[in-house]
């Protein structure tokens, strides 16, 4: 009765000591770093940054980026990231904050081994806006006509100034438009108008203070 007391205790032992020991060898990797703003350098607060990344799973390859965990970042722009190691081909860092453009970047899980901290600060550029007010103050004829466009362009931006061309047409045409762009840069609008056949070109540089609107407008 006592040898299979012991024996059971021995075995206690060993089996507590091998899952101790699992644990111990369990791999994770740690995403750290700081966001910044592009502009000032400053750093940014309250940004949330995702982590997401493409598995292996069960010997199948999965090619759409699976969130892992979302946080915030401290006082000082600081994140970190904790996530156990596993068969991944790729990860992805999403970062966002109200009032700046979204950033994402890919990084290559050869790049992140077993128990390793990948450390990186990523800038993001803080938004503006650009509303424009354009009028025929000066009506000729029904055949008055605007065209115009901005010709900065911020690709993938819905909401964002783009260089599309826009038209008005008539005596009694007026508008307004707002749109997004980076924050402290120079945007330039171009416009033609066409009166008693005869097609004049302009063009502005409008300078756009990050978190703030610009208004500008075409009397014509």
């Amino acid at each position: 009765m006592n040898k299979r007391i012991l024996k059971f205790g021995i075995l206690v032992i060993c089996l507590t000591l091998f899952f101790a020991s699992c644990q111990k060898d369990e791999k994770k990797v740690t995403f750290s770093g700081t966001i910044v703003d592009s502009y000032s350098n400053n750093p940014i607060s309250g940004a949330s940054v995702t982590l997401a990344s493409k598995k292996i799973e069960s010997g199948v390859y999965n090619s759409n980026f699976q969130n892992i965990t979302t946080i915030s970042t401290d006082a000082n722009g600081q994140y970190s990231i904790e996530s156990p190691f596993e068969s991944v081909i790729a990860y992805k860092i999403f970062v966002g904050k109200s009032n700046y453009f979204d950033f994402s970047t890919e990084i290559n899980s050869n790049d992140v081994p077993n128990g390793s901290n990948y450390n990186a600060t990523y800038s993001i550029s803080p938004a503006a806006y650009i509303k424009l007010h354009i009028k025929n103050n000066v009506p000729f004829d029904s055949l008055d006509m605007i065209s115009y466009s901005y010709k900065n362009t911020q690709p993938g931006c819905i909401d964002c100034c783009n260089n599309n061309i826009f038209q008005g047409i008539g005596q009694l045409f007026e508008t307004t438009f707002k749109c997004k762009t980076f924050g402290n840069t120079t945007n330039k609008i171009e416009w033609r108008v066409t009166k008693n056949g005869t097609m004049v070109l302009h063009s502005q540089d409008v300078f756009c203070a990050p978190f703030d609107t610009t208004n500008f407008e075409i009397l014509y």
